[in-house]
């Protein structure tokens, strides 16, 4: 019976050691993406925290305010009426007052004419009237009001006019939303695409981490074949 020399044994021990954290890895990663359907992992986004892997930016603080029980909020230059998106809303957000039958929404120096269906029916700015402004309001009488460093003015949407205001009135007030609706509009911002699968995915091939882990994924492949060819040897010499 041929014995196997102390060379080959050594090379197939250290190769085996080499391997063994890939190995896990193909196996831990192997297992979840054979049963995708039943764990639903294509169907399920990722956490914020993971997706910044893939470079998705954090989302600014979520801002806004109550008007008839409803969320109007501001976050990453859109506009949402809970977390529901509505429409692209430029900076600075000055927010938003109703003036029936419509609400009007401050965003950058635009005003965003907005109905009960929320949906967006006109977009105003200088062109139509609108003098540069950085608060938005309701007086008394329920005028739309519009002020900056450099005046107040009552506009009128009717006649797309603005005059200049003395009066008391009261500005819109802009806070931090409640926590669930903050949460849900952060989970948003992660795309449809990066789900578990995608994840566990790139795991498994070593994309996570770009071209370093891909090649350490090819090394671990090489030495696998290494594995498999000395222990083929080894048999070999030790078969009857």
């Amino acid at each position: 019976m041929a014995i196997p020399s102390r060379k080959w044994r050594r090379w197939h021990r250290w190769l085996g050691l080499a391997v063994v954290v890939p190995v896990l890895v193909l196996a831990t990663t192997g297992l979840p993406l054979n049963h995708l359907e039943l764990l639903h992992l294509n169907q399920r986004p990722l956490p914020v925290w993971l997706a910044s892997v893939y470079g998705i930016p954090e989302s600014e603080p979520a801002q806004g305010h109550q008007i008839d029980g409803q969320w109007w909020v501001f976050a990453d230059e859109r506009l949402y009426k809970n977390d529901l998106l509505i429409t692209e809303c430029a900076k600075p957000y000055a927010g938003v007052v109703q003036i029936p039958p419509l609400f009007v929404v401050g965003c950058g120096q635009h005003l965003l004419l907005v109905g009960h269906d929320d949906e967006v029916l006109e977009r105003l700015d200088s062109n139509y009237g609108v003098p540069p402004f950085k608060q938005i309001g309701v007086s008394p009488s329920g005028q739309l009001v519009l002020a900056s460093s450099f005046g107040t003015w009552v506009f009128q949407l009717d006649q797309l006019r603005a005059e200049a205001y003395q009066g008391a009135w009261q500005a819109q007030t802009i806070r931090p939303v409640p926590e669930p609706i903050a949460m849900a509009l952060t989970r948003q911002q992660v795309p449809a695409e990066l789900n578990w699968q995608r994840l566990l995915l790139d795991i498994h091939s070593g994309r996570v981490l770009t071209g370093v882990g891909t090649l350490i994924m090819d090394i671990a492949a090489f030495l696998l074949i290494g594995l498999a060819m000395s222990g083929v040897v080894i048999w070999w010499r030790t078969r009857p």
